[in-house]
């Protein structure tokens, strides 16, 4: 078949798929428009990004709560353009053009890309792919993933060689790579996770120890190898050890349910605050570069500045000392924040409630 026609049904049948779920629901939007962001939470979706696609067609959350909010004047077309947007910010797509080993691919990718030049689409041949690990697990050739090349070890098989004569010319000659690894990257890159690293000091990012079993059964809790090495650390944990990846959109809340389960168990109880560090937001780097350069005007001066008085000289230093032991280096993490590279480097607390003090429910 066309792989236009296959692009464009997929795309009709998510549509419908939201589309018809929200429709059906219109008549209680009307009613109480504070409701049409709950419409988006059984995809999944964050309030963020709920908030995010709203803002995108016009319509701000707190505008929904107010007194005499409306929605009466959408039309189909209005939420045909709401169910667009969400689409693109909660399923982004990514056409894996695969079988682009086929000698009629080159022409239906041209075509593709031309139809469609702002969609990322991605020439793929899983097959060849899938028969280069095969050869490599079996020691007849060299190859690494994404690689534009690959290598015979086997000398003594006219086969082997005239197939990988094959692979080259029509992929890996001409695409760069099977586009395996390739699809991957880019999909992942369409939705990134959000990297978090949970501290116990702020200031020294010392990481989160591991935490034993109270029972009699001894050990630890936690699982796999990342387990057994935060056991082997003992009392004094690494820096920024632990990189938690969270969904877009996801709040410090999301990230202290991660911690209290397998495979980490790093955390216990119930969430009390929690803080992140300040030098990691934008705002504190650049006022801590402001900082550096008025310390360094003001402790400066060349020739003409050495000659003023050394007590005096030695005062702004340690002023200039002293501001600096006193700059505060974390912030308070409010639970509605979104996580992003401003609070990545963060700190919860917890009042350490055991789990038999809530009546043996989880």
């Amino acid at each position: 078949g066309d792989p236009l026609d296959d692009v464009g049904w997929v795309r009709e049948e998510l549509h419908r798929w939201v589309y018809d779920n929200v429709r059906s629901k219109w008549t209680f939007v009307l009613r109480k428009p504070s409701r049409l962001p709950e419409l988006f939470s059984g995809y999944h979706a964050s309030r963020a990004l709920v908030a995010e696609v709203l803002a995108r067609v016009g319509v701000s959350v707190g505008s929904l709560v107010v007194e005499g909010a409306s929605l009466a004047h959408w039309t189909e077309a209005h939420l045909h353009r709401l169910v667009a947007h969400f689409l693109q910010a909660r399923f982004p797509i990514l056409l894996a053009l695969n079988k682009a080993d086929m000698a009629s691919s080159p022409d239906h990718i041209i075509r593709v890309r031309q139809a469609l030049p702002y969609d990322p689409a991605v020439p793929v041949s899983a097959a060849t792919e899938r028969w280069l690990c095969n050869q490599r697990r079996t020691g007849r050739v060299s190859y690494n993933d994404a690689s534009a090349d690959v290598t015979a070890v086997v000398s003594d098989s006219p086969e082997l060689a005239e197939q990988l004569s094959r692979v080259r010319t029509a992929v890996l000659g001409r695409y760069g790579s099977t586009g395996a690894a390739l699809a991957l990257t880019c999909a992942v890159a369409m939705r990134p996770p959000r990297p978090v690293f949970p501290v116990t000091d702020l200031e020294t990012c010392t990481a989160l120890p591991a935490r034993g079993i109270s029972s009699g059964a001894g050990g630890l809790l936690g699982s796999g190898l990342d387990a057994k090495a935060r056991a082997a650390e003992g009392a004094n944990p690494s820096v920024l050890r632990d990189c938690i990846l969270l969904k877009p959109g996801s709040h410090i809340v999301d990230l202290f349910e991660v911690l209290k389960r397998p495979p980490y168990q790093l955390l216990e109880g119930d969430f009390v605050r929690a803080e992140c560090s300040a030098l990691t937001a934008p705002e504190a780097a650049a006022a801590s570069a402001a900082a550096a350069a008025v310390a360094a005007v003001s402790l400066g001066g060349g020739e003409g500045g050495a000659a003023v008085g050394s007590a005096e000289g030695g005062s702004q230093t340690s002023s200039h000392q002293q501001h600096q032991q006193h700059h505060q280096v974390w912030r308070v993490l409010k639970k509605e924040e979104v996580l992003d590279w401003g609070s990545c480097v963060t700190k919860i607390m917890t009042n350490r409630r055991s789990h038999w003090q809530h009546g043996g429910k989880r």
